[in-house]
C-alpha cells in the first residue's frame, strides 16, 4: 500500500521518534479526556462506568509511557480529598493531542461503517413525518431489493425549530425528513452545504374547535376577529405567523405552547374556544384523535408563504459511495419517488 499524501512519511523513522508513546491506547486517551472534562478521576468513572481504582491505574500507565518524553506528571493531585484536578503544562497539550486523536477515530469510523454495504439508514425526523416515511417503505424495499442490497434504517425523533442547522451539525444523521417555509412559487430556502429532495407543499390552515363564519379565513382576520390562538414561542408556526401577519403584536394569543400534543388536548378538552394554526397533515392527524370536542379545518387566505417537506442531506456526502451502496440508493430512490409525485400533480392541477 502506498501513501497517497504529497509529502513521503519515513515510518521507521517516525516510530522510533514516538517509540515510548506506542503501548498508550485509544481507550486510554479516552479515559484521560474524560477525567480532564470532569475534573475528577472519581466523576470521570461514574461516566464510564468503571472502577475509580481502573481508571486511576489508566492514568498511571500514561503517565509511566510519557515519562521517556516529560519530566513533569501530566495531571497535578488536589491539596485536599475531593478537590478538582488540575493539569500541568504536558497534561495540556497532551489533552489536545487526545482530543485531536478521539475525534480523528470517531470521524474515520463514522466513515468507515458508511463505506460498507450493510448499513443502517438513520433518519432524523418529526412524529408528524412518520406517515410519509412508512408509506413509501415498500416502495423503497422493492427497490433495493431489485438492486440486491438490504435495506435498514433506523428512525429517530427530532424536536428542532432548524432541522438544518441539526443535519449540518450532527453526524450521527445520514438524513433528516423535515420542513421549511417557502413563499409561494419560488424555490425552498435551503443551505448552501445541503441537498433537498422536495416532496410536497402544504398550506396552513387554522384548526379550530369551535364553528367559525365561513369555510375560510384571511390572514388579516386572526388580528381582526380577535381569534384565540394556541401559538408557540418559536418554530415554524412562529415564523409563519411572524412573516405573514402584518403585526402579529395585536394576535389575541390565549395560549403559548411549544408542544404540539399538548395543543391538541386544549382543542379537544377545554371548554374554552381556541384554534391552532398548523398544516392539513397535522390537522387531519389531531382530527383522528378521540376527544370530547369536535376539530374543525379552515382554509387560510390571503397567504404567500407554504411548508416545503422533503428530505435533506449533506451535500456531497454520496458521491463517492458505490451505486449499489444505501445511502446512495435511498438518497435517489426518495428523490425519484418525489419527482415522479410532482410530476403527477402538475398534470392533475387544472390549467387557469
Amino acid at each position: 500500500m502506498k501513501n497517497d499524501s504529497h509529502e513521503a512519511v519515513d515510518w521507521i523513522d517516525l516510530r522510533h521518534s514516538i517509540e515510548p508513546l506506542l503501548p498508550i491506547t485509544i481507550d486510554q486517551l479516552s479515559t484521560f479526556a474524560t477525567v480532564c472534562d470532569k475534573q475528577s478521576p472519581r466523576q470521570a468513572a461514574l461516566s464510564i462506568k468503571r472502577d475509580q481504582s481502573s481508571v486511576e491505574k489508566q492514568l498511571q500507565t500514561m503517565e509511566r509511557n510519557f515519562e521517556g518524553l516529560i519530566d513533569e506528571k501530566l495531571i497535578r493531585k488536589p491539596d485536599k480529598r475531593g478537590g478538582h484536578t488540575d493539569l500541568t503544562r504536558s497534561g495540556a497539550r497532551v489533552l489536545q493531542l487526545a482530543t485531536e486523536i478521539l475525534q480523528a477515530v470517531s470521524e474515520a469510523a463514522r466513515d468507515l461503517r458508511r463505506l460498507q454495504t450493510i448499513y443502517t439508514i438513520r433518519i432524523g425526523l418529526t412524529a408528524f413525518m412518520i406517515p410519509l416515511i412508512t408509506g413509501i417503505e415498500r416502495q423503497v424495499s422493492k427497490r433495493f431489493e431489485a438492486a440486491g442490497v438490504r435495506l435498514s434504517h433506523e428512525l429517530r425523533d427530532i424536536r428542532t425549530d432548524n432541522i438544518q442547522a441539526t443535519l449540518r451539525a450532527d453526524k450521527r444523521f445520514d438524513f433528516c425528513l423535515g420542513d421549511v417555509i417557502s413563499k409561494s412559487g419560488e424555490p425552498a430556502p435551503i443551505s448552501e452545504d445541503l441537498d433537498f429532495a422536495e416532496w410536497q407543499r402544504e398550506e396552513f390552515v387554522l384548526l379550530a374547535n369551535y364553528r367559525l363564519r365561513g369555510p375560510a379565513l384571511k390572514v388579516d382576520d386572526l388580528t381582526d376577529r380577535r381569534i384565540p390562538l394556541i401559538l408557540p414561542t418559536f418554530g415554524v408556526i412562529r415564523r409563519f405567523v411572524d412573516a405573514s401577519v402584518e403585526r402579529p403584536e395585536t394576535l389575541n394569543i390565549a395560549q403559548s405552547c411549544n408542544d404540539y400534543h399538548f395543543g391538541f388536548d386544549l382543542l379537544r378538552q377545554s371548554m374554552q374556544d381556541y384554534c391552532m394554526i398548523c398544516t392539513p397533515r397535522v390537522a387531519n392527524h389531531a382530527k383522528q384523535v378521540p376527544g370530547s370536542k369536535p376539530l374543525h379545518v379552515y382554509r387560510l387566505h390571503g397567504n404567500k408563504r407554504e411548508l416545503s417537506v422533503g428530505l435533506f442531506r449533506r451535500k456531497g456526502e454520496c458521491d463517492n459511495f458505490a451505486p449499489s451502496h444505501p445511502l446512495r440508493m435511498f438518497w435517489e430512490v426518495f428523490a425519484d419517488l418525489a419527482l415522479k409525485r410532482q410530476k403527477k400533480r402538475s398534470v392533475a392541477q387544472p390549467v387557469s
